[in-house]
């Protein structure tokens, strides 16, 4: 809807848990219900995870700074919106419709916030004796959606995911991506979190029945079993990877990394399957906020039907933070 009157703009307004939000109506492209989410770690705490909406995926910002205390509801929807850096979306609690309001005086906000909402809250209306804070779009395109789509090129239609059976024996190699233009992934999940490691870099993949409790361990260490008639201590990485750690018990499946010297066998939900594509569609050096400076996640790949984080296996099991120690 265009603006008629730039002084009595019509707002369409709801509310993201406490906090009320205006935008201009003619930036309003739909109303969705909310849908499950896909999580890509190492994004910023205001970014709650993507999902696909008309061939794109699309970023669902949390406007009320709730990080990870944010809670979905059955009636909670999404406001799909429109900018220059791309489509976005909000989560909503409530829908209050459009309105014709005049624009209060700038806001004045504590200095020295990082806040989603101290960078994108400049403006307010007094409505039915709410403050509805209305989004500042320019703000909004460069702090926040700029350097988002900057971390998501697409990825041709026509890369499709191979059937798990595919990653049963993995043959020896060398980094693909080393004067190679092509790379292979397997892709593996946990914690509703889709990951994938360089091929070159696995062994195996497998299901183990059996394992051992290690006592006086880190709780990332979930016991032991016999592999091929070696012992291997079998992991659970997902804390590192920002991912809730579950409940392990047998048959538990694994992927075994090829590293020089340790028999590590590591923990996932399920084995996707393998995929081989174009170096160049895997961003390599995001700029993205991970705990303690670490860098196990290397880069992103949006595929068409499912985008997943590329993680670095050696980088993450040679960490200080993963430490196995000695028997007592």
């Amino acid at each position: 809807m265009p603006l008629t009157n730039p002084l009595t703009p019509t707002l369409f307004l709801w509310s993201s848990g406490p906090i009320h939000w205006g935008i201009e109506a003619s930036q309003i492209c739909e109303v969705l219900p909310y849908s499950p989410l896909h999580i890509l770690p190492g994004f910023p705490p205001y970014v709650l995870g993507f999902f696909q909406h008309r061939s794109q995926w699309i970023p669902v910002l949390d406007l009320a700074d709730q990080g990870n205390a944010v809670t979905y509801e059955p009636s909670d929807v999404f406001v799909v919106c429109e900018a220059p850096a791309g489509t976005w979306a909000c989560l909503a609690t409530a829908l209050h419709g459009f309105v014709e309001a005049d624009f209060q005086e700038p806001l004045s906000l504590p200095k020295g916030q990082s806040t989603l909402f101290h960078q994108v809250a400049t403006r307010s209306i007094l409505w039915e004796h709410r403050t509805i804070f209305l989004l500042d779009i320019p703000l909004l395109n460069t702090s926040v959606l700029a350097p988002i789509r900057r971390t998501v090129p697409p990825l041709p239609s026509d890369q499709q995911v191979e059937h798990p059976e595919t990653l049963q024996t993995i043959p020896s190699a060398k980094s693909p991506c080393i004067g190679s233009p092509q790379v292979s992934l397997a892709l593996f999940q946990f914690g509703g979190m889709t990951f994938g490691v360089e091929m070159a870099n696995l062994q195996e993949c497998l299901e183990i029945q059996d394992m051992s409790p290690i006592p006086c361990c880190p709780p990332w260490i979930i016991g032991q079993t016999n592999i091929h008639g070696d012992i291997f201590t079998i992991l659970d990485i997902r804390s590192f990877l920002q991912a809730p750690p579950g409940p392990w018990r047998a048959p538990i499946t694994c992927i075994i990394p090829r590293l020089p010297q340790q028999d590590i066998a590591i923990a996932v939900d399920s084995i996707l399957g393998s995929i081989t594509l174009p170096c160049s569609a895997i961003l390599r050096h995001p700029t993205w906020h991970l705990p303690q400076g670490e860098s196990f996640i290397t880069g992103l790949v949006m595929h068409s039907s499912l985008p997943f984080s590329v993680i670095d296996l050696e980088s993450l099991l040679s960490s200080e933070r993963v430490t196995v120690y000695d028997p007592v």
